[in-house]
């Protein structure tokens, strides 16, 4: 597996062309398609639904990986060298690789690479092993969390891996989901996570 080879999707509202121009401009030659992002006057929920909506699409189509991206994400310069090295070394027992996360409540030290996560927060980079798939489709709406959170709690078991340097992180700006600016970047724990 390489990042050239993954099946790759980035989640977009059509009315959010200049997250779309970004994309573009970061993914220049690269193949990937983008799916529509989803509204919902639950914001958590309009989330969640877009998220299902890559895994379900690769599922579908029997793909034996998938590669999600959010639109507002920044890319690492030469990302796609290191991210080669991290796939190479990735675990054997993964089912989602994270390429950045902004919390979570535990991180073990998995080799050079990788540290094994516990519930984290984030989904703008990452890739989901075809046997998670049914785990993350089977997301409770009724449970009003968030999707990244849920996805890691309550016996679930996935075995999430973040790379020790982040391959992207999230712009600051407006954000149609919440209806306000955000900016998550004080929440990277730690300098050496920067992209």
């Amino acid at each position: 597996m390489d990042f050239r080879s993954l099946n790759k999707l980035v989640i977009n509202l059509p009315s959010r062309v200049d997250r779309r121009e970004n994309v573009l401009t970061q993914l220049n030659g690269v193949d990937f398609e983008f799916i529509d992002g989803v509204i919902d006057n639950k914001p958590l929920i309009g989330i969640a639904k877009a998220h299902l909506s890559c895994v379900q699409k690769a599922k579908d189509n029997n793909w034996p990986q998938v590669l999600i991206m959010e639109d507002d994400l920044i890319l690492r310069p030469n990302f796609e060298k290191y991210l080669n090295e991290c796939l190479y070394n990735c675990p054997e027992n993964w089912d989602v690789l994270l390429g950045g996360v902004y919390n979570s409540k535990q991180y073990l030290n998995y080799n050079d690479f990788w540290d094994k996560l516990g519930e984290f927060r984030a989904l703008h980079f990452y890739i989901v092993n075809q046997k998670a798939y049914d785990k993350i489709l089977a997301y409770d709406f009724e449970s009003m969390q968030h999707i990244d959170a849920w996805m890691n709690r309550h016996g679930r078991n996935l075995n999430c891996f973040v790379t020790k340097k982040f391959i992207a992180t999230q712009q600051s700006g407006f954000s149609n989901n919440a209806n306000a600016t955000v900016d998550y970047s004080h929440l990277i724990r730690s300098e050496e996570r920067r992209v």
